[in-house]
């Protein structure tokens, strides 16, 4: 098995993990030295520690929990479009809903970026705007650095 075709699984095997709402399959396909960045704030964290802080709480997380719960008509975010070119995938989508505190349920365009390596996920890139960078970071807020 060459790289790129491992790269190329843990890549499919991350989105999957984070469709299937399995936040330790999602965390598990990341390399140890995961870096997550949003670069029109310019910010990032990084490592396995925060992305499993990032996958199970915030907006993002509460949104999932309801709609597996059946708790919210609105659908998961759908993909508009997902290239894959041998080490890397773009991810776009048009609405993707999260839900603030009190059962808000908001939906923002985004983008991104996930290259992978032989030993997982090493880098992700998110595009969005301020609200929904608030929204997806707040409980991370602390791990975040200037880019």
């Amino acid at each position: 098995m060459t790289d790129t075709s491992q790269a190329m699984q843990a890549l499919h095997a991350h989105m999957a993990a984070e469709g299937a709402l399995d936040h330790e399959a999602a965390v598990a396909t990341t390399a140890a030295a995961i870096l997550y960045e949003f670069p029109l704030q310019g910010q990032r964290f990084g490592g396995r520690d925060n992305a499993r802080r990032f996958y199970t709480g915030g907006a993002e997380h509460r949104y999932r929990l309801a709609l597996a719960a059946g708790q919210t008509g609105l659908p998961a975010a759908e993909v508009r479009a997902r290239w894959v070119a041998d080490d890397a995938m773009i991810v776009e989508a048009a609405a993707y809903p999260v839900m603030t505190e009190d059962g808000t349920v908001h939906t923002h365009p985004v983008g991104a970026v996930l290259v992978a390596g032989p030993d997982g996920v090493t880098h992700e890139r998110i595009y969005v705007g301020d609200e929904m960078f608030g929204l997806l970071t707040a409980h991370v807020r602390d791990a975040l650095e200037p880019m």
